[in-house]
């Protein structure tokens, strides 16, 4: 996929695919490209210095990566005593937000802005964060940071 164009890239990972579904074809991908790669994996097999370290389904991805509720307000502060006083961990994230790892948070954001806004707390910022596959990755190899002799394999 590499120098393709990006409608060039969405047709042979649709074709990849297809392949897999329709008629049933193992295609076998060793990338570093983790996002594109996350996009059209059914499996995906963490190598590292030429030893297997996990395979996992995309499904089984799904459920064991790290997400998490992220908030900013107009009084960090009041919103974090707030929430700690209901029960939710909290804690502070790097961009000086309040996160929340809580899978209740995570699956409703909804009653944790309605919490805040009861106490008069304006929310300025709501998102869920899920982590990614490289993340994943180099949680998974000790690492901050990929070398070239990493792989991560995919079947799809």
């Amino acid at each position: 996929m590499n120098a393709l164009d990006p409608a060039g890239i969405v047709e042979i990972r649709e074709m990849l695919k297809a392949l897999a579904s329709q008629q049933g074809i193992t295609v076998f991908i060793s990338s570093h490209i983790l996002d594109e790669m996350s996009k059209m994996a059914s499996r995906i097999g963490i190598i590292h210095k030429g030893v297997s370290l996990e395979e996992l389904t995309t499904k089984d991805f799904e459920t064991i990566r790290r997400k998490q509720l992220t908030i900013g307000t107009k009084d960090n502060r009041k919103a974090q005593a707030i929430l700690s006083d209901s029960r939710y961990a909290v804690h502070w994230s790097s961009n000086n937000c309040l996160a929340l790892p809580d899978d209740h948070a995570v699956k409703h954001p909804e009653h944790i802005a309605r919490l805040l806004a009861q106490h008069e707390v304006p929310l300025t910022m709501l998102n869920i964060e899920e982590e990614n596959l490289e993340h994943y990755f180099l949680k998974v190899i000790g690492a901050q940071e990929a070398t070239r002799n990493e792989t991560i394999a995919y079947r799809l």
